[in-house]
C-alpha cells in the first residue's frame, strides 16, 4: 500500500469542481499538480473548454501548466499507471477524453482551446475586445522597454517647463537638477498605478492621509499599551517627571541647549495618563526615549544623560528593575522603540502647497506619457492593466465586455496568487462581482504567502493574507451562512502541508529555522507572515542535509579578507564537483544561488578554471559578453563616423586585431580627421600602407575597411539595421562567435536594432538603455552547474543547492520624488526633502521605515525560497569577521535561528571546511582576455572568409530544408510584407513617406521576404511587386485618405467570441458609425475584367468582413460599413 499524504483530505476537496477555494500551498507541496488536476475536474463539467480560465504570472509557468494538462490527457490513452498516487489523475483524464469525444472538442488536436495564459495576456485580450471602451483606440503594442518611453515623457515635460508653474516649483525643490528630476519622474511613472487617482483629487487624498496616520498611530500605541504591565503608568509617572527636570538641569549645567531634552514635554505636564492617540503622541515619544536605546532595544543602564536620573536618585534602581522585569521579544521591543519615529503631527502645513505641486506635476507627466504612447504606438504593461480595468466598468454599470465575461467564464483559476497586485485584485473583483451564488461558477486561488518575493513588481502579499483570513471564517459553517470573500464569491481556505520535493533532513531544518526567522504573528499591512511548517513525505538520509561553511577573516590583518573570499570560492568549486559526481544523470544536479548578481564575485571564473561548465541564468549583462561588446562597437561606429573610440575598438577587435604600434602610426596626431576618412585614404595607397605598418597588418586593415566603408547605407540602398547585419557577416562575426549562446546574444542585439530602427536612424541613448536591461543567454552544456539569483530560482528545484555570499548586504533604495503608501483605503504621502532642508519630511521618513520593514520581511521569505529549492542537500557558504555577524544580511537572519556553535564553528580564519583540494587549471585559455595577448583572426582565416557582398546569406534566417510551393508562398509573403509597410505608413500618417523612400527600402523588403521563406530566385520579382503596390497606394487619393486619416487605426487586433485573434487592416470610427476596410493584394487574373475581379474578391472576403462588422457593431450598437481596398488597381469595393 502506498504512502498517503497527511493533507490528502484537503487535496481531495481542492479538485471538487463545485466549490471555490483559496489554497495555501508551501514550497514543494505539488501546487502545479493540484492545479492541473483541478482543470481536468472542471473539464468534465463544462460545455466548452474556453469556459475555464487559468491565469499565471509568467509565460514559462503558463506553458508548463498547459503542457502538464496535455501530458495527462496523452497518458490517459495508455494503460493505468502502477503508482497509486498517479491513478486518480489518470482516471480524471480518462473522463475528460470521453467528454472531449462526446462534445467534439478535439483538445489534443486543438490545444489552444485550453485558456491558460498570463495575467498580462489576459488584460491585453480584454483591451482588444473593446478598444474604444478601454481608451486604446487601436491595437496595443506592449513593450518591455518601457523606461525609454517614460524618459521621453519626462523630457517632454521639461521641454515645456515654461508653461507650468508646478513643474518649476518641483524642479526648484530639488535644486534645479534636471537629470535628477528626469530620473525621479521616470521612477514615479513606473509606479503610477499607486498615484493616478490621487493626482486627480489631491484634496481627497490629503484627507485620507490624515485619517490613515491617525489610525496607524492609534493602533501602534494600543499595541504598546497591551505590552506594558497593568500598573505601568503608576510606576513610570514619577520617573518621567523627575527625568524631565533632571535632564533640563543637566543640560543647563553643561551650557547646552534645553531643547535637546527629550523629556521636555513632561515639564509642563499635568501628570494625567496619556491616551493612545495623536493628541498625546509627544508623551509617548518621551516614554519611548526613557525605555529604549537609539537602536530600539530596552535600556540596560540608566544615566542622567539618557534618562535624566542622577546617580543618587532612588528612581534609577526602580527603573532598571522594572525594565528588566519586562519579558519582551525583539519585535515587541521594536514596537516601543519605533514610537520615536512616528510623526509628531498629522500633516505639516508647509507641505500642503508642496504636495499639490507634486500631484499637479505628476498629472502632467502622465499626460505626457499618454502622448508618447500615441506617438510611439507602444504602451507598457501597467497601461494595459489600467485600460483593461476601464473596459469593464463596474457592477452597477457593467460594460458589454464585463457582461460577456460573466456569460462566457464559468471557472477561474489563479496560480501564485501571493504575487497579485492591487490593480489585478481590482480586476478580479470586477469580473466576479456579478456572479450569482449557486450557479456553478467557481474561483480557485493557489499560492504561498511565505514565497511572496516580488514587491518590486507591485505584488502585495497582504491581499492573500486578507482573503485567506476571510475564507478561514467560513470553515465549518453551513453553505447558506458562508460569507462572500471576493466579488460575489463564497470561498473556503485549504491548507497543504506535505512536502514532496525535499528529503526529511531539509524539511525539518527549514521548519526549525524559519519558525524563528519569520515574525511570530501575521501583520498584513507590513507584509509580516508567520511561518507554517511543512511535513516531509520523503525519508531522510544518514548524512547531514544542511552544512555550514564559514570563512573567517581578521579585520586588522592585511589580505585576510581576500584570502577568506578566495577560500570560499574554492569551497564552492569543491561542493559543485562533489554534487556532479553524486548526481551524474540529473539535469538539475546543483545550483549556486546568490541574493544579487553583484554578490557572485569570481565564483564563475573559479568554476571555469576547474573545467566545470557553467550555466548562468540572467546573471551576465548582455553588454558584457565578448560578442556583444564587438557588435555594439560596430553599431556605434557605423552610426557615427566621428565616434573615434568605437572605430578604434573595432580595429583592435578580433576582426582586425591591429597592434597598438600600428594604431599609433596610423592615427596619432590626426584628431581632426575621422577614422573612416583616414581608412579611405590609406586604401587608395596600399603600398604606402604596407610600408607604414607592415604587410600582415595592412592585410588585416584592408579586410575590415572594405566592409566598414561600404556606402550602401549612406546612399539609402538599405536600412541601418540591415546594413549592420550585412557588415557583421562580412567581418565573420557569426563564424567567430558560433556557439548557440553567442548566436542568441547576437540575434537579441540585432532584434533591438530592428525594433528601434526598422525604417530609419537609431537613437543610441535608447539603444544603450535597452541593452543594459538585457542579460546574456545561458550556455546549453550538459552537466553544467546553474548559477542564478534567488529570485530567478523560484519554482525550480535541484538535488543540491549552494547559497553563496550570505554575508553580503543589499544596496539601499534612493528616496522617491513622492513617497506613497497606498493599500486597501489607507494612504500616506511624503515629499522628497527640499534642497535646503536639514532633515527628511517626517511622513516620508515613516513611509520609508515601514517600507524597510516590509522589505526585511520579504527578505526573510526570499531566504526561505532559496533554501526550499534543495531536494537532498543545502550548503551555506559565507565570509565573516571573527566574532562579528553581518547586519541586514541573510546571515544575520540565520543568526537569530541557529546557534553560534553551528553557524560559526571554531576554525582558523580562511580555513576550508570539508573541501576537496582543487587545483587551478593549467591549460591555457587561448581566448581569455590578457593584456599581453591580442585576440584576432589569423591571416589564413581572413583569406577564407567570403569577400564583401551586398547580399546577406539566407542561412542566417534559419530557413532549413523543405519544399515551397513558390508561387503561392510568394504571393502570401508579398501580402504579409505589404501589410507590414502599410501599417507603418498609417502609423506615421504618411509623414515623410515618398515613392523614393519606398524604392530605397528595397533591401529591407527583400530581407523581410526572405525571412518569410521566399526563394532567392524570386526575391527580385516579389520585392518589385511590394514596392509597386505601396507606391500605387501613395499615388491614389483613396489610399492616402485611408493611411492619413486621424481616426484611422491600422492593423487593429480584436478577439472573437472563441478568443481567436482577428486583425482588421483598417478601422475608422466617427459619429455615423464604424467603417471596416480590408486591404487586399490579390492579382487580377489574365483576361479578368475589373468587374469580375471585384466580384471575385466580394465572394472571397464578404463573410470575413461581416464577422468583423458584427463584432464592432456589438460593442456599441452603431452601424458598420464594410469595404475592400484592392491595391492592384487601387479599387474601392463597397460591400454594404
Amino acid at each position: 500500500m502506498s504512502k498517503v499524504a497527511i493533507d490528502h483530505i484537503a487535496r481531495t476537496r481542492a479538485v471538487d469542481p463545485r466549490y471555490s477555494y483559496i489554497v495555501q500551498a508551501p514550497a514543494g507541496s505539488g501546487k502545479t499538480e493540484l492545479l492541473t488536476d483541478r482543470i481536468l475536474a472542471l473539464l468534465t463539467t463544462v460545455q466548452r473548454p474556453e469556459e475555464i480560465l487559468a491565469i499565471t504570472f509568467t509565460r514559462k509557468a503558463a506553458a508548463e501548466m498547459h503542457d502538464r494538462v496535455l501530458q495527462k490527457l496523452e497518458s490517459a490513452r495508455e494503460a493505468a499507471p502502477a503508482e497509486d498516487y498517479l491513478l486518480a489523475s489518470w482516471q480524471k483524464a480518462r473522463e475528460v477524453l470521453a467528454r472531449d469525444q462526446a462534445m467534439g472538442w478535439n483538445l489534443l488536436d486543438n490545444p489552444n482551446r485550453l485558456r491558460i495564459q498570463t495575467i498580462d495576456a489576459f488584460c491585453q485580450a480584454l483591451v482588444r475586445l473593446a478598444p474604444s471602451l478601454s481608451g486604446s483606440g487601436a491595437a496595443l503594442n506592449t513593450t518591455e522597454a518601457d523606461r525609454a518611453l517614460m524618459q521621453k515623457a519626462a523630457q517632454k515635460l521639461l521641454n515645456n517647463i515654461d508653461k507650468y508653474d508646478c513643474v518649476k516649483e518641483v524642479l526648484a525643490h530639488i535644486d534645479v537638477n534636471t537629470d535628477r528630476f528626469q530620473s525621479l519622474l521616470v521612477e514615479m511613472l513606473s509606479k503610477r498605478q499607486s498615484w493616478l487617482e490621487l493626482a486627480q483629487s489631491p484634496d481627497v487624498a490629503l484627507r485620507r492621509v490624515v485619517m490613515t496616520l491617525s489610525n496607524i498611530v492609534k493602533l501602534h500605541l494600543e499595541k504598546v499599551q497591551q505590552l506594558l504591565p497593568i500598573n505601568w503608568f503608576d510606576t513610570l509617572q514619577p520617573i518621567l517627571l523627575e527625568g524631565a527636570i533632571g535632564k533640563r538641569d543637566y543640560l543647563l549645567s553643561k551650557d547646552k541647549d534645553p531643547e535637546l531634552n527629550e523629556f521636555k514635554m513632561f515639564l509642563d505636564w499635568d501628570g494625567k495618563s496619556f491616551a493612545p492617540t495623536m493628541d498625546d503622541i509627544k508623551y509617548w515619544k518621551g516614554l519611548s526615549c526613557l525605555l529604549t536605546t537609539n537602536d530600539g532595544t530596552l535600556r540596560k543602564s540608566v544615566t542622567v544623560l539618557n534618562t535624566g536620573l542622577g546617580p543618587k536618585s532612588s528612581n534609577k534602581t526602580r527603573l532598571v528593575e522594572w525594565i528588566s522585569s519586562l519579558d519582551l521579544t525583539v519585535e515587541q521591543m521594536r514596537l516601543i522603540g519605533d514610537i520615536k519615529t512616528l510623526p509628531s503631527e498629522l500633516i505639516n502645513p508647509d507641505n500642503l502647497p508642496v504636495l499639490k505641486n507634486f500631484f499637479a506635476c505628476l498629472a502632467l507627466a502622465e499626460s505626457a506619457l499618454q502622448e508618447v504612447f500615441q506617438e510611439e504606438g507602444s504602451v507598457d504593461f501597467t497601461e494595459v492593466a489600467q485600460r483593461a480595468l476601464a473596459c469593464l466598468g463596474d457592477s452597477l454599470e457593467p460594460t458589454n465586455i464585463l457582461l460577456k465575461l460573466d456569460n462566457d467564464l464559468q471557472h477561474i483559476l489563479i496560480d501564485e496568487f501571493q504575487d497579485t497586485s492591487f490593480s489585478q485584485m481590482s480586476l478580479l473583483t470586477k469580473i466576479t462581482s456579478g456572479w450569482e451564488k449557486d450557479k456553478g461558477k467557481t474561483l480557485f486561488l493557489v499560492g504561498d504567502p511565505m514565497q511572496s518575493i516580488y514587491r518590486f513588481r507591485n505584488a502585495e502579499v497582504s491581499l492573500f493574507l486578507d482573503i485567506a483570513h476571510k475564507a478561514a471564517k467560513n470553515a465549518d459553517k453551513p453553505s447558506h451562512k458562508k460569507e462572500v470573500v471576493i466579488g460575489n464569491v463564497v470561498m473556503d481556505l485549504l491548507l497543504l502541508q506535505e512536502n514532496f520535493r525535499s528529503d526529511a533532513g531539509v524539511v525539518n531544518w527549514v521548519n526549525n529555522t524559519f519558525t524563528k526567522i519569520f515574525p511570530a504573528q501575521d501583520n498584513p499591512s507590513l507584509g509580516a507572515i508567520r511561518y507554517t511548517p511543512s511535513h516531509p513525505f520523503n525519508e531522510g538520509k544518514a548524512e547531514p542535509a544542511v552544512q555550514y561553511y564559514p570563512f573567517k577573516y581578521q579585520k586588522d590583518v592585511e589580505g585576510s579578507q581576500q584570502e577568506a573570499l578566495l577560500a570560499s570560492q574554492q569551497q564552492v568549486v569543491s561542493l559543485v564537483q562533489q554534487a556532479l559526481q553524486r548526481h551524474p544523470n540529473s539535469k538539475n544536479a546543483v545550483a549556486i544561488l546568490v541574493r544579487s548578481r553583484s554578490h557572485l564575485d569570481k565564483v564563475a571564473d573559479a568554476l571555469t578554471a576547474a573545467n566545470i561548465p557553467v550555466q548562468a541564468v540572467k546573471m551576465v549583462p548582455l553588454g558584457q559578453t565578448e560578442e556583444v561588446v564587438d557588435l555594439v562597437q560596430l553599431i556605434r561606429a557605423l552610426h557615427h563616423a566621428a565616434d573615434r573610440l568605437a572605430w578604434m575598438s573595432l580595429l583592435r577587435s578580433p576582426f582586425c586585431g591591429l597592434k597598438l604600434v600600428s594604431l599609433t602610426r596610423l592615427f596619432e596626431d590626426k584628431n581632426t580627421q575621422t577614422v573612416p576618412a583616414m581608412l579611405a585614404h590609406h586604401m587608395q595607397f596600399p603600398e604606402q600602407l604596407q610600408t607604414l605598418i607592415g604587410k600582415d597588418e595592412a592585410a588585416r586593415l584592408m579586410f575590415v575597411a572594405h566592409a566598414l566603408l561600404d556606402k550602401a547605407y549612406l546612399h539609402g540602398e538599405t536600412t541601418f539595421s540591415a546594413h549592420v547585419e550585412q557588415v557583421w557577416h562580412q567581418l565573420g562575426g557569426h563564424d567567430l562567435y558560433a556557439t548557440p549562446a553567442a548566436q542568441e546574444n547576437i540575434r537579441t542585439v540585432l532584434d533591438v536594432v530592428d525594433t528601434l530602427a526598422p525604417y530609419g536612424g537609431l537613437d543610441l541613448a535608447q539603444f544603450d538603455e535597452r541593452i543594459r536591461e538585457l542579460y546574456a543567454a545561458p550556455t546549453s552544456e550538459q552537466n553544467a552547474v546553474q548559477i542564478m539569483t534567488m529570485h530567478s530560482s523560484k519554482g525550480l528545484e535541484f538535488e543540491e543547492v549552494i547559497l553563496y555570499g550570505l554575508e553580503r548586504k543589499p544596496k539601499g533604495n534612493p528616496p522617491a520624488l513622492l513617497e506613497i503608501e497606498s493599500e486597501q483605503g489607507n494612504l500616506l504621502l511624503g515629499p522628497i526633502a527640499h534642497v535646503n532642508s536639514e532633515a527628511d519630511d517626517p511622513l516620508s521618513k515613516l513611509i520609508r521605515q515601514r517600507n524597510n520593514e516590509r522589505q526585511e520581511n520579504e527578505t526573510d521569505r526570499l531566504l526561505y525560497v532559496a533554501c526550499t529549492r534543495a531536494r537532498e542537500k543545502l550548503h551555506l557558504v559565507y565570509v565573516v569577521q571573527e566574532e562579528q555577524g553581518a547586519k541586514r544580511s541573510m546571515l544575520a537572519r540565520l543568526d537569530r535561528a541557529i546557534s553560534s556553535e553551528e553557524l560559526y564553528p571554531l576554525t582558523e580564519p580562511g580555513q576550508v571546511i570539508d573541501s576537496m583540494s582543487v587545483a587551478p587549471s593549467d591549460s591555457p585559455d587561448t581566448w581569455a582576455f590578457d593584456n599581453s595577448l591580442l585576440k584576432r583572426y589569423t591571416l589564413d582565416t581572413i583569406h577564407q572568409l567570403e569577400p564583401a557582398t551586398s547580399q546577406v546569406s539566407g542561412d542566417i534566417y534559419n530557413i532549413t530544408g523543405g519544399t515551397w510551393i513558390f508561387q503561392d508562398k510568394e504571393e502570401a509573403s508579398v501580402g504579409t510584407v505589404t501589410h507590414t509597410w502599410l501599417e507603418q505608413m498609417g502609423r506615421d500618417k504618411l509623414q515623410n513617406w515618398s515613392t523614393q523612400r519606398i524604392e530605397q527600402s528595397k533591401i529591407l523588403i527583400q530581407r523581410q521576404l526572405r525571412q518569410l521563406g521566399v526563394h532567392a530566385d524570386s526575391l527580385e520579382n516579389a520585392s518589385h511587386r511590394v514596392i509597386q503596390l505601396l507606391q500605387a497606394v501613395l499615388a491614389d487619393d483613396t489610399g492616402c485618405w485611408l493611411l492619413s486619416h486621424p481616426n484611422a487605426h491600422q492593423e487593429w487586433a480584436l478577439f472573437n467570441e472563441d478568443n481567436q485573434l482577428r486583425v482588421v487592416d483598417c478601422v475608422m470610427s466617427d459619429e455615423q458609425g464604424w467603417l471596416v476596410v480590408d486591404y487586399k493584394t490579390d492579382k487580377r487574373r489574365m483576361g479578368e475584367s475589373e468587374q469580375e475581379f471585384c466580384e471575385r474578391l466580394r465572394g472571397y472576403y464578404t463573410d470575413q468582413l461581416t464577422e468583423y462588422a458584427d463584432y464592432l457593431q456589438g460593442i456599441d450598437g452603431r452601424p458598420t460599413k464594410m469595404a475592400i481596398y484592392a491595391l492592384d488597381g487601387c479599387l474601392w469595393i463597397a460591400l454594404n
